[in-house]
């Protein structure tokens, strides 16, 4: 490429004046190719010219003057037909239209709380709805599973990971503070309980200590019988299996922000193994992905594992910590480029961790806001948001043994069956999904946690199978997801577009990421043999004619048999 830069640039005479001829010789096919990937076609001719007037002076293999000979006879062909031209970019981006956060799928005291937040900030229901339903999966994880409707065993946790975007301007911390209200009034009026149970806990802890000590100082009186040194070694063990057995009270402190993994399970031991990473910055997903570590992504283990609730240890200095079945869900605002940085992050792909991840980008309201309206919080309705969400925070966790499972009923399980199987036909070959698998993999058990969270709040009993409306509703709702997700892969790009893109890759790296200017036909035929719409010179053809029309390569018909693929220096990979 940097021959590339000199020819185009003129700067070529002094290399030829000065280098030996022998080194110009051992160069001459790079030399040839970078004047094929000017865009200067004058100076390249040029160039050429000069190169192959030193070769008469000087002795050269019959194959390279021929090859000298050949690429000057293209060079000239090229600049008489005027030159490359920029490659020309027919696609016009898609409009952008975001989709009407569903109406009706929350109680009807919760969709007056929506209404009423949202008219009040000024901002996109989605921007509320969405985190709405994050709070209410944190209230309701550990206390409640919904089974698969097949009836196959398989149960889903309620957490839920969501990311909402929105550029500065849209208001994200006054709809975050809305949404989630009633866990910040919760936490409140915990907090003073919480201190009153610690210090009993610790005061009991004392106690025992105190116990145990007096009985060790007991032990260690040599004047004692071997009877009576038994009895006081059976009350020690005693004593200290009752210590072990004091639990703490759990800590109300059940939101984070920006937090490591590390300490994230550190919260964790103190609140139940349960938590929530809520802000309305999204500074978690910075770290995950390693923006404040030089791109090398942060420990995934416990956000992947408390998804589902699986089990995490951890070693911790001389010690283990470990959660038995750690339970997180996740609400974050983040800003348009993070979101892209986010979803396009392979490591993050990879691992699976943006599969688990609901994306919504409420309507913009930016510069379309009426500075002189007023609209007050409909206050009964937020009064009825907290105590249903408190109600649920205080409802003890359930171990995994005990754990009540939601069932479906015959024509809910019916319902919800076939939007599954659509969800699975996205993933099929040529359907919008077939390139994020790791995310509609997962989308059937997103689907269900929905489905759970709305079945609590509209029966607050979990011994209730789930109605026809309640999956109805799920459906409604996470087809808004779903969506947003299936219209950004179409954004990026079309099936024809996919192919197109892998073609270009292939053929860049036969020709530039070998430092030539073409290769043939057959080559890149059997680059892509293997891939399904390309298996074919007759499925390979139509491309290639759509590549030339648009100046990313040229066609050069060399024999019957023999095509060559000139590429363009405009050739985008």
């Amino acid at each position: 490429m940097q021959y590339v830069d000199a020819i185009s640039q003129g700067k070529w005479a002094s290399f030829l004046e000065t280098q030996p001829f022998a080194t110009i010789a051992e160069e001459l096919e790079a030399l040839c190719h970078a004047a094929l990937l000017s865009r200067n076609s004058f100076q390249a001719v040029e160039f050429l010219q000069a190169l192959l007037y030193h070769a008469t002076l000087n002795p050269l293999t019959p194959e390279k003057v021929a090859l000298l000979k050949s690429t000057l006879q293209r060079a000239e062909a090229v600049k008489e037909a005027g030159g490359w031209q920029a490659v020309q970019n027919d696609q016009t981006e898609p409009e952008n239209v975001a989709l009407p956060f569903p109406r009706g799928v929350f109680p009807p005291m919760l969709e007056r709380y929506l209404d009423s937040t949202a008219e009040n900030v000024q901002v996109d229901r989605a921007m509320i709805g969405a985190a709405m339903l994050a709070a209410c999966a944190l209230c309701l994880q550990g206390r409640c599973k919904i089974s698969y409707p097949s009836g196959s065993g398989h149960s889903e946790q309620l957490c839920l990971y969501l990311v909402i975007v929105g550029s500065p301007g849209e208001r994200k911390s006054s709809a975050f503070a809305k949404a989630v209200l009633p866990v910040y009034r919760w936490q409140n009026a915990r907090r003073e309980v919480y201190k009153q149970e610690l210090a009993e806990y610790e005061t009991a802890c004392k106690i025992k200590e105190k116990e145990s000590e007096a009985l060790e100082r007991q032990l260690g009186d040599k004047k004692i019988t071997p009877e009576k040194r038994q009895q006081l070694g059976n009350e020690l063990t005693s004593l200290r299996r009752d210590q072990e057995e004091l639990q703490p009270p759990i800590s109300p402190e059940i939101l984070a922000t920006d937090t490591t993994a590390e300490a994230l399970s550190n919260l964790m031991e103190r609140t139940g193994e349960t938590a929530g990473i809520f802000s309305d910055e999204a500074d978690f997903l910075k770290i995950l992905a390693g923006l404040y570590n030089r791109g090398n992504a942060g420990n995934l283990q416990l956000p992947l594992t408390a998804y589902d609730g699986a089990p995490f240890s951890r070693l911790r200095g001389k010690g283990t910590m470990f959660l038995s079945r750690p339970l997180l869900s996740i609400c974050l605002y983040a800003q348009p480029t993070l979101y892209e940085e986010i979803r396009s992050n392979s490591e993050l792909q990879g691992r699976g961790l943006v599969g688990r991840l609901l994306f919504c980008v409420p309507q913009s309201m930016a510069g379309k806001r009426d500075v002189r309206k007023c609209v007050r919080i409909d206050k009964e309705a937020e009064t009825a948001y907290c105590d249903l969400l408190g109600g649920f925070l205080d409802t003890p966790q359930q171990p995994e043994s005990t754990i009540p499972v939601i069932l479906w009923e015959h024509d809910a399980a019916e319902e919800m069956l076939d939007y599954l199987q659509t969800v699975e036909d996205s993933m099929n070959d040529g359907n919008p999904m077939e390139q994020a698998k790791d995310y509609a993999s997962k989308a059937g058990g997103v689907v269900l946690r929905i489905a759970g969270v709305l079945h609590m709040l509209w029966t607050q009993d979990a011994t209730k199978p789930v109605s026809v409306e309640t999956a109805r509703r799920a459906k409604e709702l996470h087809m808004y997801f779903f969506s947003e997700k299936m219209e950004a892969m179409e954004q990026e790009e079309t099936r024809e577009e996919r192919l197109e893109s892998t073609i270009r890759k292939k053929l860049a790296d036969l020709t530039l990421a070998q430092e030539k200017a073409y290769t043939t036909v057959s080559s890149l035929q059997r680059k892509v043999k293997n891939i399904h719409g390309l298996r074919t010179a007759k499925e390979l053809e139509p491309f290639l004619e759509a590549m030339q029309s648009n100046n990313q390569i040229e066609i050069d018909q060399q024999s019957k048999n023999k095509r060559l693929l000139y590429i363009s220096p405009y050739f985008q990979k």
